[in-house]
């Protein structure tokens, strides 16, 4: 695995944001069925980090929006303006995408 450059301290939030988001979503999922995958890999221009899980997901209106500053799905959520994610993601190392089925 290559070295990534980048603030340690943004790219521990990214990542746990990312955990603690997925950990939540399984909340309503019982508790044999919970799965959370983190995985990474080499990519032509960089690193890969894929944080996976056995939630409900998204409804189809809202994936569009996912990566939205102040965007939520959380009942009584605020959304975040993710300033971690969007300095982290201007370093050219973080590429963000979303797979609605990626446990199936």
């Amino acid at each position: 695995m290559p070295l990534v450059q980048g603030d340690r301290v943004q790219l521990q939030q990214a990542l746990l944001n990312l955990i603690i988001n997925a950990v939540e979503a399984m909340c309503g999922v019982s508790q044999e069925e919970r799965e959370l995958l983190i995985s990474t890999g080499n990519e032509t221009n960089g690193v890969l980090v894929e944080v996976r899980d056995a939630g409900p997901g998204l409804a189809p209106t809202t994936v569009s929006h996912v990566f939205e500053a102040f965007y939520t799905t959380k009942p009584g959520g605020l959304g975040s303006a993710r300033p971690e994610s969007s300095s982290v993601s201007r370093a050219d190392f973080v590429i963000a995408s979303f797979d609605q089925n990626s446990l199936e």
